[in-house]
């Protein structure tokens, strides 16, 4: 399986994007947890507290309204506190069955059962000492309230059992609370410590992938640019597209290399025929001059006209060798002109894949900075989460001070819960310290986002120059492919005077042939020799004019490949 870019970043994100999930899960978790205490706290708790305080507060009046009725001496106050007790018993079996309804653990309705069987007897017996009382009999009534008091006390101790049953609930929701709060935040911690890590760790490794093998491509792109074909090829030993653009860079340059070391020979060869080609010119010119001369002295003798043919015959060979020479020199200057333009074809086919692999490369950078900016719009989420823990714990700090209250009103008996209030408290300002510090370490993340970003953003504008500089190398290549055409043109031009002059050439051997047989009538023929000559030297002019633009075509193309070091 190829490890392509996109596949690294899918893997690297997905790693990312399940840490951020799991910060949000467990977040979500404790903010639940949490919620659940504090309800519990709101609708169980603080409920039977309250409950019990009016308990408590009623079963007190009717016992000072008994003592009152005891120790009062006139009959109308004895009615008044009969009275008062007989509204505060209704008002207590009132509270009695509603704090039956919310009482839910087994402990707490085993206490309220002795609770109540206990205050049933203490009713029974205040009714007889208020019976006693209005009928005179101290005695009785006093020691009547004696038992009474005792049963005041179960009482009071049954009341005390149900507010420490409520108090173990409450310590129990608070270490409960308090372990939960512990796991989650040392959960965070170390999540968000693993998160930090891989975004700075997936970071530095694209930089390191991506980054690095491209400023080196861009590098030796540009020396390859500006002609230096001596540079080495480049070592990536990426399994991705990265790795493949060098593969490819290196195989251009590879075949840059032997193009133009072919070009700079077969430039060699086309300068040296050219130069061949104009030293035959010149000679076929001093050979036409004597020709001609010799044909004017024709007429003065046939012996002179024999030798002169002869000399003529024999320079005529020599000129045909030559343009036979020159005419295979220029059929192997078209062919390597040929040769180049394909290999120039090639190299320009080279240099657009490396535009694409450019540009492929410039694409998957643009899909990895989309992928960071999600990246930071998740970071932002957590961020709200955190917000959230942050309202939950003020919250409950908020119920934990309504709870402190409840218990001051409560007095003695709520002394117990508002330690319990305080732990609350406690646990609620932990928890926004808790919130701020995951907060904190949000910041941190979204700050590394920025660098990746910023990273990603000049991985991009170096793609971007590379492929600049593959665009002006393409444009080089142009150039030469259109030089080396017009050096075919000329070739071609040339060949076609050669072949002239070749055709030229054996005429004017046959000619002169004919004059070395029919010497008696070589004064004659000296004109129509001396003619020929002419033209064959016109022939000769503008072959050496054809040489002499072969030979600054070559230059020109010399100087343009002498641009590029092997």
């Amino acid at each position: 399986m190829k490890w392509t870019i996109g596949r690294k970043l899918g893997i690297s994100f997905s790693i990312i994007m399940f840490i951020i999930l799991t910060i949000s899960v467990f977040s979500i978790k404790s903010s639940f947890t949490l919620n659940g205490n504090t309800t519990t706290i709101n609708n169980e708790i603080i409920p039977e507290i309250n409950m019990l305080n009016k308990i408590n507060d009623q079963t007190d009046g009717i016992f000072i309204a008994t003592q009152k009725n005891l120790i009062s001496e006139d009959l109308p106050f004895k009615e008044k506190y009969e009275k008062e007790i007989e509204v505060l018993n209704k008002q207590l079996g009132q509270s009695l069955s509603e704090y039956q309804e919310i009482v839910v653990t087994n402990q707490g309705i085993e206490a309220f059962d002795k609770f109540k069987s206990n205050w049933t007897a203490l009713i029974e017996l205040t009714n007889e000492v208020i019976r006693l009382s209005n009928a005179g009999e101290m005695d009785q009534a006093i020691k009547k309230y004696y038992e009474v008091d005792l049963l005041f006390d179960a009482t009071n101790e049954n009341i005390n059992v149900l507010m420490g049953l409520l108090k173990e609930q409450s310590e129990d929701i608070y270490n409960a609370g308090t372990a939960e709060f512990n796991r989650t935040f040392i959960m965070l911690v170390v999540v968000s410590i693993i998160s930090l890590v891989l975004i700075i760790g997936i970071m530095f490794f694209f930089i390191r992938v991506i980054k690095k093998p491209v400023e080196l491509l861009s590098e030796q792109a540009k020396q390859l640019a500006d002609g230096n074909l001596t540079i080495e090829p480049v070592n990536i030993k990426n399994h991705d597209e990265v790795g493949q653009l060098g593969t490819d860079f290196n195989l251009m340059l590879l075949n840059l290399q032997g193009l133009v070391r072919n070009l700079q020979d077969h430039i060699q060869t086309v300068a040296a025929t050219s130069e061949e080609l104009a030293a035959s010119a010149e000679e076929t010119s001093k050979v036409t001059e004597q020709i001609t001369s010799a044909m004017l002295d024709v007429s003065e003798g046939a012996e002179q006209q024999v030798q002169g043919a002869r000399i003529s015959n024999e320079a005529i060979s020599e000129m045909v060798t030559g343009m036979d020479q020159a005419t295979l020199s220029i059929h192997s200057v078209s062919d390597l002109a040929k040769s180049t333009k394909e290999y120039t074809s090639v190299g320009s086919s080279m240099m657009d894949q490396t535009m694409k692999q450019m540009t492929n490369i410039q694409r998957s950078s643009e899909t990895t900075s989309k992928v960071i900016h999600s990246l930071g719009e998740k970071s932002t989420e957590i961020s709200k989460i955190v917000g959230l823990i942050t309202s939950i714990a003020d919250q409950t700090n908020l119920l934990a001070l309504n709870a402190a209250i409840e218990a001051a009103r409560a007095g003695e008996y709520g002394k117990g819960f508002a330690v319990v209030a305080d732990e609350v408290r406690k646990l609620a300002e932990d928890s926004s310290v808790a919130a701020n510090q995951i907060r904190e370490v949000i910041v941190t993340i979204q700050q590394e986002v920025v660098e990746a970003i910023n990273a990603m953003t000049t991985s991009t504008s170096t793609v971007h120059e590379g492929i600049e500089l593959v665009k002006k190398s393409e444009d080089n290549f142009q150039e030469i492919s259109l030089m080396i055409e017009n050096v075919a043109s000329q070739t071609e031009n040339i060949t076609a005077v050669i072949e002239q002059l070749s055709a030229n050439t054996i005429s004017v051997k046959g000619q002169i042939d004919e004059v070395a047989t029919l010497s008696e009538s070589s004064s004659d023929k000296a004109q129509t020799v001396a003619t020929a000559a002419e033209e064959q030297n016109a022939t000769m002019e503008e072959v050496s004019a054809s040489a002499q633009v072969l030979g600054k075509l070559s230059s020109e193309l010399q100087e343009i490949v002498h641009e590029f070091k092997v």
